[in-house]
């Protein structure tokens, strides 16, 4: 998969990936969005944010709070 998304990169394509791994998608992903309750709570470019900055903000969607 890893090499696949390398592949695809840099050319004028669009792939959606989805998974619930953190880390691995904001490692592979160019921009990020992570849906609640079919809205958009988070949008940011991947190299803005950190995987843990990442996981606080997805941990606080899941109780409730704001992105």
């Amino acid at each position: 998969l890893v090499r696949l998304l390398g592949t695809a990169r840099g050319r004028t394509r669009t792939v959606v990936m989805t998974s619930h791994d953190l880390g691995r998608g904001l490692e592979l992903a160019d921009r990020i969005v992570v849906l609640q309750l079919g809205r958009i709570a988070i949008e940011a470019d991947a190299d803005t944010m950190s995987a843990d900055e990442l996981a606080v903000r997805y941990r606080g969607l899941s109780h409730g709070g704001a992105a």
